[in-house]
This record gives structure tokens, C-alpha cells and sequence, in this order.
């Protein structure tokens, strides 16, 4: 579908192609306050648990950069980003339809196999799946969002309408959470709650995903040599004017103009990245060194840099590859790029904690609740008493960030992106802070709803800041050594941008865990958010803002 260059950013057409957006969040949050208890429920000990949901973003963390350096350099006539945003909807359609029929399947499957362990490895694989696949969805549709803009306007309008169905599919799918389908026709034709749920998280996401993959318009890329190599195989009295016109030409201006010729269409871009000819052969890689030094200097990037690493020490040299592009962009991040990277992650750290245990938090700390009485106990009950409330705690926060998102794009042109950074960090980590030292649970949700600042900002600002830097790279990103700047397209530097979300994940998974396990008390949840959240302004104060 044909969209003309203003159209692209009207809020009619920015809605339509980020329903997905809308559908996947509303997958990710609605599910995954399943998958914890289903997990317990076939069999999972806690520790193997919480290894299985450490996997999907483990493995996120590794080929999310991969991804982003191979649609960058994708020529399909699909585009360069809508082929790995339908490849990725085929990986959340199968998991949500396995997640709820693992059991069904498992035992289909007993003929063959063990029942029991069939079920478990499903069930395994599916979660896996299901947190990968959503975890790295988003940064194509990122990509295909920024990859138009060449303007401020433009960028902020693209991300505030990107955050703001976020947040929408993020109250949809506490809402759908915190229902109870299992009295209502739906929930008797599915046989329960948990049946019931999944089929309207596969329906719903097919319908966005679907409308979305229509209504985006992703040209195809074509290399600016190939392009030269057309003009030079066309007769010599024949020029191709910019709209695609043909005419006769003498042959002496035809030789002069021959050498700064393209001929771009309705259909295509001409891409100037192209990547030079490697010399040396396969054989010849070479893994980096991560030592103690390189990690003094830059503990987090080598932090990212380690699984990476690790995996392409194990990979086939046809995998290796591009893994060894991704490897060579973390070391070669600009000065920029590196300070925004570093003030994400601690921003992502602070909200996500805040997002993950939020629920365990009121349900201990403030219905003094215990998970591990026995069902229909007067401690079991009043902690799940207390995940109900924080669910709409938590569907406040959402609605916070999705009204905030709405009016972002006019904070940013008004105050800039440093102020806005810092003023919806800000409200969090003041509201954390508070929250340490009360008690009262209308308080704890009326300050959860407030920290939805921050999670619209964290959405918006570091993404819309990476938009200009690419529009201005002479500006922002001045240390770029020329032979590594093929490494740094678009989609390349917002996946390495995406992998601090992801990594904030799996940071808050096992570092909060532990801080909690120290101390016996889950008010540190709340105080490790509150830490990430100060870590977040203090090192944005250094980054290079428009």
C-alpha cells in the first residue's frame, strides 16, 4: 500500500500501522501474570522457574542486535522491517495457542513420549517463546517508525503515538487480567479462565497484527551500486529523470551526468550504507577479548558484550558472522550513543523492577500476605488480595503513561528532551521514595499511578534522541570511525538501544531477587527502583540532547 511522505505521519495512519504495538503489549502484560503460577502448577520448582523466564530475554539480549544489523541490510521487496515483524507475529501466535493446550498436546503426544515430561518441555517452550518474541518485536516497528522522520516533529509525533498504544494495550491487558472470565459464556465455551484468556489474547492479536501488516508501508531498499549499475546498462541517448520519465539524450551529456545518476521510484529507497568488501575470509575471525581492563572502563558494555561473545564462540561461521558485526558495533558505539545506552538501562532497570514486583510488594508488604501458605489460607488469601489491588495499581500506571504520551510531544518541543527525561524520571523516583515509607494501601496506588511518567518517557525520549542523532551524525556522533559506520545504521543502533531494556530485565530478575533474599523484606524491590531511578537522572545529565 502506496503512502504518500505526509501521510506517513498523520495520527490516522501512525495509529492504524501501531495497533500491533497495542497488541502485543496487550499480550506481554496479560500473560505473563500467568505464566509464573502455570509454571508452579506443572511442576516447575522455583529456581527452575525463574531460569525459565530468564531464557526468552537471555536470548533476546544476544540476536536482538543481529536483528537490528540484518534489517538494516535487508533487500526484500516486503521492505526492510515489515518481513521480521511477521516472522516474530508467527512466534507469538504459536505460543499463545501452546500455552494454554501444553496438557492437551502432552498428552496427544503420550503414545510416544513421556506425558508428563512432554507437557513440562511444551509448556518450557512456549514461555520461552512467547517473552522472546514479544521482547524483540518492538524494534523493527521502531525501526519502520523512525526510518521516515527528518525532522524533530516528525520524531516526537512517531514515538508519543508509539508509547501512548503501548500503554493503551497495557491497560487492556491488566483489564483482561483482573476480570473474571470464567463465569460468562466465554469462559463455559472454553472450558475456563485460563482457556478463556488466551483465545482472546490470540484473537485479539491476530486482528492488530493483521490491520497493522496491511496498512504498513515499508519500501524496499536497493543498493546505491545497483542502482548505478542500471543507469550504466541503459542505451547511451536515454536519461531517467528523478520521477522515473524517460528521454533522449546526447550521448556526450549522457557520459557527463552517467556518474551521479539514481534512479529512485515510489517503491524503493537508495541506500548509501552499504557495507565495503571484507578481505579476510571466514576462517580468519577473531572473537575480542573481554578482559578485566576493557570491564573497568566500560562495565556495562562489556557486560552486553559477554553473551554475545559466548554465543558466537559456539555458533557455525555462516551464523558467526553477522554476530561478529553485532560484536564490533557494541565496541564501537559512539561517545553518544554509549552515554544514552548507559542512562536507558538504569532508567529501564528502575521501571521494569517496578512493573515486575510491584504485585508481590502490596501483596507481602501491605496485606502482609504470605504466597507460600496453603491455598484457601488466611495468608494465601489476603496476598492474593493484594495482587488484585496492585493489578489495578499497576492499570492506573498504565493509563497515567498513555495520557502522559498524549501530550509528550509537547513537552519535548516546549522544555527540550533533557527536561522531559528528567521530569518523568524525576516524578518516579520521588515516587518511590515516598512509597518506602508508607504504608497505606490507597496511598502505594495512588503513587503507583504517578510513576507512569516514567514509563511513557522511557518510551519516547531515548528513542527520539537516537532519531536525531542519525539525522545529524556529523553533530552527535563526530568519534564515528568512517570504516565502522556501516555498523551503525538505524535499526542497528536502536536494537543495541532495545538490548538495555532487555537487559534491565534480566538485571532486575536476578539482582532484585537477591537484594530481597538479603534482606527478608520486599520494601526493596521498591528501594532498588528508587536507586535506578536517581542512577537515571544522574547520567542523563550527560547526554547529548536536542
Amino acid at each position: 500500500m502506496a503512502t504518500s511522505s505526509s501521510s506517513k505521519f498523520s495520527y490516522s495512519y501512525l495509529g492504524l500501522v501501531n495497533i500491533i504495538t497495542c497488541g502485543i503489549e496487550l499480550c506481554s502484560s496479560a500473560a505473563f501474570c500467568y505464566l509464573p503460577p502455570m509454571l508452579l502448577e506443572a511442576g516447575f520448582s522455583e529456581s527452575l522457574m525463574s531460569t525459565v523466564m530468564a531464557l526468552g530475554p537471555l536470548c533476546a539480549l544476544i540476536f536482538l542486535p543481529i536483528m537490528g544489523t540484518l534489517s538494516d541490510q535487508c533487500k526484500s521487496r516486503y521492505g526492510r522491517r515489515k518481513p521480521f515483524i511477521f516472522a516474530l507475529c508467527i512466534g507469538i501466535a504459536i505460543s499463545l495457542i501452546l500455552l494454554p493446550y501444553s496438557t492437551n498436546i502432552g498428552s496427544f503426544l503420550g503414545v510416544i513420549l513421556p506425558e508428563k515430561t512432554t507437557s513440562i518441555l511444551i509448556l518450557a517452550f512456549s514461555v520461552v517463546l512467547l517473552d522472546f518474541c514479544t521482547q524483540i518485536a518492538y524494534t523493527p516497528i521502531e525501526s519502520l517508525l523512525s526510518d521516515p522522520c527528518e525532522n524533530e516533529e516528525q520524531h516526537n509525533r512517531s514515538f508519543s503515538v508509539f508509547t501512548f498504544m503501548m500503554s493503551i494495550g497495557g491497560c487492556l491487558g491488566y483489564w483482561v487480567t483482573a476480570s473474571d472470565w470464567s463465569s460468562t459464556r466465554l469462559g463455559w465455551y472454553f472450558e475456563g479462565q485460563e482457556h478463556c484468556l488466551f483465545a482472546i489474547l490470540l484473537a485479539t492479536f491476530l486482528f492488530t497484527s493483521i490491520v497493522s501488516l496491511l496498512i504498513i508501508n515499508d519500501p524496499q531498499v536497493v543498493d546505491s551500486s545497483e542502482k548505478l549499475d542500471e543507469v550504466r546498462s541503459i542505451p547511451s541517448n536515454v536519461s531517467i529523470s528523478s520521477n522515473g520519465s524517460i528521454s533522449s539524450k546526447s550521448e556526450t551529456s549522457v557520459k557527463r551526468a552517467s556518474p551521479s545518476i539514481t534512479v529512485p521510484n515510489n517503491n524503493s529507497i537508495v541506500s548509501t550504507n552499504t557495507i565495503p568488501p571484507k578481505t579476510e575470509s571466514k576462517d580468519s575471525l577473531e572473537l575480542p577479548q573481554v578482559t578485566q581492563a576493557s570491564f573497568m572502563r566500560r562495565p556495562l558494555q562489556t557486560l552486553l558484550l559477554c553473551p554475545c561473545v559466548v554465543a558466537a564462540s559456539f555458533l557455525p561461521k555462516m551464523i558467526c558472522e553477522p554476530i561478529m558485526d553485532t560484536i564490533e558495533a557494541m565496541r564501537t558505539m559512539p561517545l553518544s550513543l554509549r552515554r544514552l545506552w548507559v542512562s536507558d538501562f538504569f532508567a529501564c532497570t528502575a521501571v521494569m523492577g517496578f512493573r515486575l514486583y510491584f504485585t508481590d510488594y502490596v501483596g507481602e508488604a501491605l496485606y502482609h500476605g504470605n504466597p507460600e501458605s496453603e491455598p484457601g489460607s488466611a495468608g494465601r488469601i489476603q496476598y492474593e488480595q493484594g495482587i488484585r489491588m496492585a493489578t489495578w495499581g499497576l492499570f492506573l500506571h498504565s493509563v497515567t503513561a498513555a495520557l502522559y504520551s498524549l501530550v509528550i510531544e509537547k513537552f519535548i518541543t516546549a522544555y527540550g528532551t533533557k527536561m522531559t527525561f528528567l521530569f518523568g524520571m524525576g516524578i518516579f523516583t520521588i515516587m518511590t521514595g515516598v512509597m518506602m515509607n508508607v504504608s497505606h494501601v490507597s496511598t502505594t496506588i495512588l503513587l503507583c499511578a504517578l510513576t507512569g511518567f516514567a514509563s511513557a518517557t522511557t518510551s519516547t525520549v531515548p528513542y527520539t534522541l537516537l532519531t536525531a542523532y542519525h539525522e545529524k551524525e556529523e553533530v552527535f556522533y563526530p568519534d564515528l570511525d568512517p570504516k565502522h559506520s556501516h555498523l551503525h545504521g538505524k535499526g542497528a543502533d536502536i536494537a543495541l538501544l532495545d538490548s538495555a531494556y532487555i537487559m534491565s530485565e534480566v538485571i532486575s530478575s536476578f539482582v532484585f531477587g537477591i537484594v530481597v533474599a538479603a534482606t527478608d523484606s520486599t520494601t526493596s524491590y521498591i528501594v532498588c527502583s528508587f536507586l535506578c531511578g536517581a542512577l537515571a537522572c544522574y547520567t542523563f545529565r550527560k547526554v547529548k540532547c536536542i
